[in-house]
């Protein structure tokens, strides 16, 4: 699964904005609650990737292009209504609402060590995904 590079501070640009603000949001929720850390989910705040949790739910790797209906028809398939979501972003969110929810129910893995473990919904993780058109 392919993800974002993500460079140091010093060499971070205006389109790595989004993990400033994840940062500063680990920051503001760590007095109540830890981060992840691939032990116990509950009352950790966890790192989501949509691409990669998309590819875990459907157990191979979609193409790139189609995302937004294939996020969406993934989330309806799991009994979310997607009828309010109007943005990429808000379907994301509900994606990543999703994987909470597996996660609480113990349907999750985890990929990466210490703080820098990203949550994943599905169980076991495959040695590798396949590209499927």
């Amino acid at each position: 699964i392919r993800l974002f590079a993500t460079p140091c501070e010093a060499r971070a640009v205006g389109f790595h904005q989004w993990m400033r603000d994840g940062l500063a949001l680990y920051d503001a929720l760590s007095g109540s609650y830890r981060r992840y850390d691939g032990g116990p989910v509950n009352g950790a705040m966890a790192e989501v990737f949509p691409h990669a949790c998309t590819v875990a739910l459907l157990g191979f790797i979609p193409p790139l292009r189609e995302k937004r209906s294939i996020r969406r028809n993934l989330l309806e398939r799991h009994g979310v209504d997607v009828s309010l979501l109007s943005s990429q972003d808000q379907v994301d969110a509900a994606l990543a609402a999703l994987t909470g929810v597996i996660a609480l129910e113990n349907g999750h893995s985890s990929a990466g060590e210490g703080i820098d473990t990203m949550l994943l919904p599905a169980r076991p993780l495959p040695a590798r995904y396949e590209t499927r058109p």
